[in-house]
């Protein structure tokens, strides 16, 4: 006898029909008929769903049967993950052999225990008659509920937390309470277990801080000393303290690079290459001129041993001698920046050495265009301006060392 089951896709307005042999068609086979008639692939870019018409529920049990004549609405959807579709098992797999298990049809199956229990009793009988007829049937009933948890198995969930039971015997001697941070008890034996000021709370572990930071305090008693103490692995309550030692250094470094990036007042103690006070001033042996020796090293690299100043051929860096008379004069001047020099020099340094000349040769003419611009008369100002007071200094020295270096070519020529 030749039955069918009528579907449709949401998107279509006429059903179709599946044709099977029997009285009724399981949710599998219903599936494998949709995807096999409507050629949608092997089923792993998509999932394939199955609706009851009337009360639109969805049929998610395998092994419930369709029944013959009936409608269905097949929903095609997305897979969980790419490539994944559940839809492929209808076409290459086989059907499951055990039903879906449902809490409903269990409670409906089930006869009420407490309503079969209980005794008729007589019409007239007494208020003490009926009390002793419900106590022995509350206890038939828990004899039979004992009996079928006997003969029961425990179902494990996994995702459920079970308490462990305290461990037998004393705990190590390094072991610390993860709750209290005390020793001598077991976390599950912790005295604070059930105190509810205490949940959410957790004392911090010295994790990846060096034993020298760490300094060894009391218990604190109250909540705001807590946050800062922390725990050892050996149960001690301890506090960070400050590298004093990495802050000076890091201090000392400050104060050296700030030092050495002063544009002094006095134009003697300018570095004709860099702009700023000298640093281990040298003289060359070919006209005597002081730089830094940082500064005039590199400028004898990058110029292949020419003399910036003079322009002499082959000056090695062997032959720059100490000028200790001008090194007296920068250690002095140090000595004395704070009384006669203004606090903030870092603006000094960095507007300076925007005007700094070039170190090279190739870089010679710019800065010669430049300094002749600024050689120029300057007007007057204020002095109870800084800042404009060493930067026409600076100009005046550089326009001054600018004619010397004129003189020197014309007396050679």
């Amino acid at each position: 006898m030749s039955s069918s089951v009528y579907y449709r896709f949401r998107s279509q307005l006429e059903p179709s029909r599946v044709t099977f042999d029997g009285t009724g068609i399981t949710v599998f086979e219903m599936k494998r008929e949709i995807i096999l008639a409507n050629e949608l692939g092997d089923g792993t870019q998509f999932e394939l769903k199955l609706y009851n018409a009337d009360t639109n529920q969805e049929l998610d049990d395998d092994t419930t049967i369709i029944p013959r004549s009936s409608s269905v609405i097949a929903v095609r959807g997305p897979p969980v993950r790419p490539k994944h579709g559940t839809a492929v098992r209808y076409v290459s797999g086989s059907m499951k052999f055990f039903q879906k298990y449902s809490s409903k049809q269990n409670v409906e199956t089930q006869p009420s225990a407490s309503a079969s229990s209980l005794p008729q009793l007589a019409a007239g009988t007494n208020e003490e008659d009926r009390i002793n007829a419900m106590f022995s049937a509350q206890q038939e009933q828990w004899s039979q509920t004992q009996q079928h948890m006997a003969q029961s198995r425990p179902v494990y969930a996994p995702n459920q937390k079970y308490a462990r039971p305290v461990p037998d015997g004393p705990p190590p001697e390094k072991y610390v309470c993860f709750r209290c941070g005390q020793k001598g008890h077991w976390i599950q034996a912790c005295p604070l277990l059930n105190n509810p000021d205490l949940e959410g709370k957790v004392i911090r572990r010295t994790v990846g801080i060096p034993k020298s930071f760490l300094k060894t305090v009391e218990k604190p008693a109250d909540d705001d000393n807590s946050k800062t103490v922390m725990l050892t692995e050996t149960g001690e309550y301890v506090v960070a303290v400050p590298d004093k030692a990495s802050w000076e250094s890091y201090q000392e470094k400050v104060k050296a690079s700030s030092a050495s990036r002063i544009v002094p007042s006095d134009p003697s103690l300018i570095c004709p290459l860099t702009g700023l006070l000298f640093e281990k001033p040298v003289k060359t042996p070919c006209c005597g001129t002081t730089y830094s020796l940082d500064a005039i090293e590199q400028a004898l690299l990058d110029s292949d041993f020419v003399c910036p100043n003079c322009h002499k051929t082959e000056i090695l860096l062997d032959q720059l001698t100490p000028d200790e008379e001008t090194e007296k004069k920068v250690i002095e001047y140090k000595n004395n920046m704070g009384k006669n020099e203004p606090e903030d020099t870092s603006k000094t340094a960095d507007s300076a050495g925007k005007k700094r000349p070039a170190e090279t040769d190739n870089k010679q003419s710019k800065s010669q265009k430049t300094i002749k611009q600024e050689s120029a008369p300057l007007p007057a100002l204020p002095a109870t301006n800084p800042f404009l007071m060493q930067h026409t200094m600076y100009l005046q020295a550089m326009a001054q060392q600018h004619e010397n270096m004129q003189k020197q070519k014309k007396a050679e020529k």
